[in-house]
């Protein structure tokens, strides 16, 4: 049984889709979603609670979560399915949404890898 799904990951850039700094609409995380700031001075919306963005965050986005931001950032972006059976999925859920990251050149370190490996072996 395989208990993760990676759907899609990368890097995104508001930059390159927003000209302004308005906000987006608001649309509802069907996958998990986990987002590495890399760079920020925007801002997260999740289900009303307003989250600053800053480098070095992450942002974990639930399936059914209602979801917005204010641009600019940019930041490495995994997209997951995680199996309704599995151990991880009660976790991820009662995980918190928005957190430091202590570890950060480690981690960012990791974002990276695992973007990079993925889009060259597609």
């Amino acid at each position: 049984m395989r208990e993760f799904h990676l759907e899609s990951c990368g890097v995104y850039n508001t930059e390159n889709f927003f000209s302004s700094r308005r906000k987006t609409k608001t649309r509802v995380c069907s996958l998990f979603e986990v987002e590495y700031y890399i760079g920020c001075s925007g801002h997260a919306f999740i289900d009303g609670r307003d989250y600053p963005l800053l480098p070095d965050t992450i942002l974990l986005g639930k399936p059914g979560e209602e979801r917005a931001s204010i641009p600019h950032f940019l930041c490495y972006y995994l997209h997951f399915t995680v199996d309704a059976e599995s151990p991880y999925a009660q976790a991820l859920a009662a995980a918190p949404d928005y957190f430091s990251n202590i570890h950060a050149e480690t981690y960012r370190g990791i974002f990276r890898d695992i973007v990079r490996h993925t889009l060259r072996d597609e």
